[in-house]
């Protein structure tokens, strides 16, 4: 992931007692987010999308986050990133 757009994980699916974002949302449609590692943490807006293939993204946009308001770059083979979408 790094800096670039998350991309959300198809193949686990859903979390238990939730929606996938497909069943709500359509891609470009613009969306609210927070995510967190645990350590750091990122709160903005960005853009839902689905491609042909079935990869969704989330492009984002922080309006705060641990690293001075900027995208934080996150490495979720080290740690899962946990991504809440509205």
């Amino acid at each position: 992931v790094g800096t670039g757009p998350f991309e959300l994980d198809q193949a686990a699916g859903a979390a238990i007692g939730f929606s996938p974002f497909a069943d709500f949302y359509s891609s470009g449609d613009a969306v609210f987010y927070a995510a967190t590692d645990g350590t750091h943490y990122e709160v903005g807006s960005g853009q839902y999308r689905k491609d042909s293939d079935g990869t969704e993204t989330l492009t984002r946009f922080p309006f705060r986050s641990t690293n001075s308001d900027n995208l934080v770059s996150f490495t979720p083979m080290a740690n899962p990133v946990k991504v809440w979408i509205y």
